[in-house]
């Protein structure tokens, strides 16, 4: 409530750094009140400086979902916050729905009551505001020595634990969309300190006197007209929703005369402490607020809600000898109603004002017959915020001027309520469990904590490998920071030898797990420990995971009987699936500066990838590693591209993401059979960076079989590997045996069995059929989430009509755009189907790739079928594909080995939005069958300023032309020409080979040869 003070002298912008009392001199409670608030805003000043804008010490204020709660409640663990340079604690946990400090939530719009059923994702966040507690609530302030008088006044911060609606997933993106929500509301948060602002003001004047009524009439003068010094207290009352008409409260005396009442009945008040004096009872046309209890203390005391029911007295409602008030008009419900047995508040105050007006923004307002005027105003027309007021003084002695001046010098922000917001959480419900989808505190360790470290710095905790043994471990080192906000873990130089894979959970979210000074490797204690088949570290649904500066021995272990029998597979080859990191269902994961080290083995078929992700992998950056393979000359014949070969002894790739196919009763190493049931996890790339990565000696620098959103690669290098970056969308794969279903018109025939031609060719690669045969039905971690997962009951083995139309209509877009399509006549009697054409593949090329007991071809042809029903619908995503390349450099030439697809992105898909663009980069490849880079299905495409060189020899006695590039973009129909046209645009790049482009169909057609992309364009 407000305090009886005289004048508010502070002023921050003043930077006075103390008060000196004086010898002889008057002491006033000022002058008490300025040097208070020095010292408290200083040292609110130095926390703000060491500790930020908002931290936790001890882990305080974690939102958890403990059992015994209502449906949708959920708890604040106790602990230490600073929010805005001030500290606020919890000594016990706090649940939403029972908030001590929040008694008069039924009045507050803020409060959100328990919903009836789940509610989308919430926004977790404590407010602070600072409130002035009197002897009245808080009546241990009063010393019964004194007999009655009270003397000084405390502060208090009131805390309120809020869930606001969200759609945001993350922090970040929660606090934008309600700092937008606050604004059109009339706040303004800095994030700097945590504060919310008010975009209200105010302004004090004196209204200009008139002249005398006659010459012998003194001059009128303006200005305050009182007769006592006074401390008036402007504030904002009430703002209807509907009208927007906004009111007003004023009075003298800061407002400060505050009493407990008896609610009698609704309308009847007894007042529990007789007023000052007669001019301070309660009189006709005075305004008084009732006020229901807002916080209990620790001592059974309650503190009055900062605002509340305002009625204007009538004459004669105040009986003074019963101190019995009489309302105008009965109270609220919330309030009570005199009945002790109907719930009511535990106790209710009322606070006398002198008036409660209307007014207009921008336009003066009298204050009763005080000779003083106030005009508010908020910023861009925003709401005024019920609560916000203003406190000036006034002297008869100086009438025209107002205390603080800068109230007559322009418009001024509110005094109060100050308030802090500090963000907990963003959770989200599945049925009636909640979860953190992100923790919004931030921890920090104090000094002593810091000096006692090993190295200090940024570290959380810093690891030896001396530190390690059998009770110790790096996994119980990451699990005693389970939960925490932010924990960083640096790596002493040195050897680590894990016993088994390091889990990271969304336990683990926020951890760095860092190299301190180099020179460290990972790696298995027992390299074919069939403990490792996940890798050397897991994550499940750990989100912003950071690992730095780490070398990684890839792991042997072999993929026996048995591991796979939650994925239906009875009998498996010995093959060895060596794995370094598996991120699944992540946000945020960084890899940067790692080296990846692969492994040899012999005897069996070896799968090794230095990153296998799974699931949605959004946020993804790899920038800075390498991965590094041993030398090619033993794994070529395996790499071969030739369709006799059908041995695979070896597939790697640096980073591969692929959905996940789980069962359990379907025998994937057969023909699925009808009725089978499974489940899939579809793939996501999205927001991913690859950048500064080099990739030497690996089958694959990356493999994408997965939805994409957007995804950036930059300045890459891939050497002595035989194919570069492929990203196939969901569900080209599956569909790929349907391309010798589709019929063509003859004119573009050539062109159709060509792409059909390359398309079977890199597909049916026997190290893409091998990595389709294992990574497809790979079993995920122990413990993911499957809710997420498709539900699939195989109902027809063979393919369908649906599936030849969906390829058929593929292929009818890609090759709409050619320079032939767009010259043709044809009827669509005259279509004749590929299958049937000399000059194209009359079947499915996909060999039987031979790794014993692995049946690869059916395997493949289980996840086809599977796949195709579970995609029947494409997954909806909230971003089209965009891909960016910049300044990479792919060479595929191996010594001895024929060269694959530097760049290969095959989109199934007929979105008219998604797009790729390529620039600066370097393709080189030898082949004379494969183009170098083969782009397909994608709507919009830019391909500027880059060398494609196809470096084949041998093939000029037949005077064929090696392919480059060859780009089949979907035809769009124009909504101006209702032309059928490609958004495509090849210039200024070098080719060594024949590309193969879209028409350059323009209205008007530009004359030859301008007429054609390759004219502007080199080829040698």
């Amino acid at each position: 409530m407000g305090s009886d003070r005289a004048r508010i002298s502070y002023d921050e912008k003043q930077q006075y750094r103390s008060v000196v009392m004086q010898q002889g001199r008057v002491t006033l409670e000022a002058d008490w009140n300025e040097a208070q608030q020095i010292a408290g805003e200083e040292t609110r000043e130095h926390a703000l400086d060491f500790v930020g804008p908002a931290g936790t010490p001890d882990d305080g204020y974690a939102v958890t979902f403990p059992a015994g709660l209502p449906a949708f409640d959920f708890q604040v663990g106790a602990g230490t916050m600073y929010v805005g340079g001030e500290r606020v604690a919890l000594a016990a946990p706090l649940q939403y729905s029972v908030q001590s400090e929040w008694l008069d939530n039924a009045i507050d719009p803020a409060f959100k009551p328990l919903p009836g059923k789940a509610p989308g994702n919430e926004y977790i966040g404590l407010l602070l505001r600072e409130q002035e507690i009197s002897a009245v609530e808080d009546s241990d302030l009063k010393d019964v020595a004194l007999g009655g008088p009270d003397t000084a006044q405390r502060t208090r911060l009131i805390q309120h634990v809020e869930r606001i609606a969200t759609s945001g997933t993350d922090c970040p993106s929660a606090l934008a969309e309600t700092t937008k929500d606050w604004a059109a509301a009339g706040l303004i948060f800095d994030p700097a300190t945590m504060r919310l602002n008010s975009t209200a003001s105010l302004f004090v004047d004196f209204p200009t006197a008139g002249g005398p009524i006659t010459p012998c009439d003194p001059a009128a003068q303006s200005g305050y007209l009182g007769a006592d010094n006074q401390l008036i207290r402007v504030q904002i009352s009430s703002v209807d929703s509907v009208t927007g008409a906004v009111k007003l409260l004023w009075g003298f005396d800061d407002a400060s005369f505050l009493y407990r009442v008896d609610v009698m009945d609704p309308q009847t008040l007894h007042l529990q402490s007789a007023p000052v004096d007669a001019e301070h009872q309660p009189q006709a046309g005075q305004a008084v607020e009732i006020l229901m209890s807002a916080a209990k203390l620790s001592n059974g005391e309650y503190v009055a809600a900062p605002s509340g029911f305002v009625e204007t007295l009538a004459a004669s409602s105040y009986d003074p000898a019963k101190q019995i008030l009489t309302l105008p008009a009965a109270l609220p419900a919330v309030y009570g109603d005199g009945n002790a047995s109907h719930a009511h508040p535990p106790r209710v105050f009322l606070r006398a004002w002198k008036q409660e007006l209307g007014f207009t923004a921008g336009t003066a307002l009298p204050l009763g017959d005080t000779g003083l005027t106030v005009t508010l105003q908020t910023s861009s027309s925003t709401p005024f915020r019920v609560g916000d007021y203003w406190m000036f003084a006034v002297r008869p002695g100086t009438p025209q001027q107002v205390y603080p001046e800068r109230y007559h010098a322009g418009f001024q922000p509110p005094e109060g309520p100050r308030e802090w917001f500090c963000p907990l959480a963003v959770i989200q419900w599945t049925g009636n469990t909640g979860s953190v989808l992100d923790n919004c505190r931030n921890g920090f360790d104090n000094l002593l904590t810091l000096t006692r470290r090993k190295t200090g710095g940024c570290c959380t905790v810093n690891v030896n490998p001396s530190d390690l043994g059998p009770t110790q471990t790096l996994q119980t080192i990451l699990n005693k920071f389970s939960g925490s906000p932010a924990v960083t873990v640096c790596l002493m130089p040195g050897e680590y030898d894990l016993p088994g894979p390091l889990n990271l959970t969304s336990e683990h979210s926020n951890y760095t797990i860092e190299a301190c000074s180099g020179g460290v490797l990972i790696r298995a204690a027992d390299s074919t420990d069939r403990a490792f088949l996940q890798g050397l570290i897991v994550l499940n649904a750990a989100n912003n995971v950071t690992i730095r500066g780490i070398d990684f021995q890839l792991p042997l272990p072999v993929l026996g009987d048995t591991t796979l029998a939650s994925s239906g597979v009875s009998q498996i080859a010995p093959v060895v699936v060596s794995i370094g990191l598996r991120p699944v269902g992540c946000t945020g994961f960084t890899v940067e500066n790692c080296k990846f080290h692969f492994s040899r083995t012999s005897g069996a078929g070896l799968v090794s990838t230095g990153i296998l992700a799974g699931g949605d992998c959004v946020g993804l950056r790899l920038e800075d590693n390498q991965f590094a393979a041993p030398a090619l000359s033993s794994r070529i014949s395996a790499l071969s591209l030739e369709f006799n070969n059908t041995q695979v002894s070896s597939l790697s790739a640096g980073f591969m993401l692929f959905p996940s196919t789980v069962s359990k009763d379907v025998p994937l190493n057969s023909v699925v059979r009808s009725g089978a049931a499974a489940q899939v996890v579809p793939a996501f790339l999205d927001s991913a960076i690859f950048r500064h990565n080099t990739f030497n000696g690996v089958a694959f620098a990356t493999f994408v079989y997965a939805d994409c959103g957007r995804v950036e690669l930059e300045s890459n290098t891939v050497r002595n590997c035989t194919n570069g970056f492929w990203f196939l969308t969901l569900p080209s794969m599956a569909f790929a045996d349907n391309i010798q279903d589709i019929s063509v018109a003859p004119g573009v025939s050539a062109k159709a069995s060509n792409l059909q031609a390359a398309l079977f060719t890199a597909v049916g690669h026997p190290a893409a059929q091998m990595a389709g045969a294992v990574l497809r039905g790979y079993p995920l971690p122990n413990g993911f989430d499957l809710s997420s997962a498709i539900p699939v009951t195989v109902q027809k083995v063979a393919s369908t009509v649906k599936d030849a139309t969906l390829a058929q209509n593929s292929f009818d877009q890609l090759l709409s755009v050619t320079p032939e399509a767009l010259t043709l006549a044809e009827a669509k009697t005259k279509a004749v189907r590929l299958s049937t054409l000399e000059s194209t593949l009359a079947a499915h090329p996909l060999p039987a790739v031979a790794t014993t007991g692995l049946d690869v071809a059916s395997l493949n042809q289980s996840y086809n079928v599977i796949e195709k029903q579970a995609f029947a619908q494409p997954v909806s995503r909230t971003v089209p594909v965009g891909l960016q390349f910049r300044d990479d450099e792919v060479n595929t030439l191996v010594s001895g080995s024929t060269s694959g697809l530097s760049l290969l992105v095959w989109i199934l898909s007929s979105d008219d939005k998604s797009a790729l663009s390529s620039t600066g980069g370097t393709y080189i490849g030898a082949n004379g069958n494969l183009p170098v880079v083969l782009i397909a299905g994608l709507s919009r495409c830019s391909f500027t300023g880059n060398m494609v060189l196809n470096e084949a020899s041998g093939i000029s006695s037949n005077k064929q032309i090696p392919p480059s590039l060859w780009l089949f973009p979907l035809g769009v129909k124009s909504s101006i020409t209702g032309a059928t046209v490609a958004a495509a645009a090849v210039t200024g790049n070098v080719f060594r080979g024949r590309p193969v482009l879209p028409a350059r169909n323009l209205n008007p057609k530009p004359p030859a040869p301008m007429d054609t992309w390759e004219f502007f364009n080199s080829e040698s």
